[in-house]
């Protein structure tokens, strides 16, 4: 996405641990949806990110285990 490498460097740098995700991710939102005729429990996690600032990310957790990672819209 970014041509310059020294500018992906400092848009996204690499991390060697967990606490240096913290400069990236921001969660901003927990949105807890009713359990459904399915029994599903789910909930989504929106969080603003360092790399694409206009749409951040969005997980959806189904049943205690993250399915899906990808823009804010998959929780929504």
């Amino acid at each position: 996405m970014i041509g310059n490498k020294s500018e992906a460097n400092h848009v996204v740098p690499k991390i060697h641990s967990v606490s240096g995700l913290k400069r990236l991710v921001e969660p901003t939102e927990l949105i807890v949806r009713r359990v459904r005729n399915n029994g599903k429990r789910r909930l989504g996690l929106l969080c603003d990110v360092s790399w694409d600032i206009e749409n951040g990310i969005g997980v959806k957790i189904e049943d205690e285990v993250a399915e899906e990672v990808g823009y804010q819209d998959i929780v929504l």
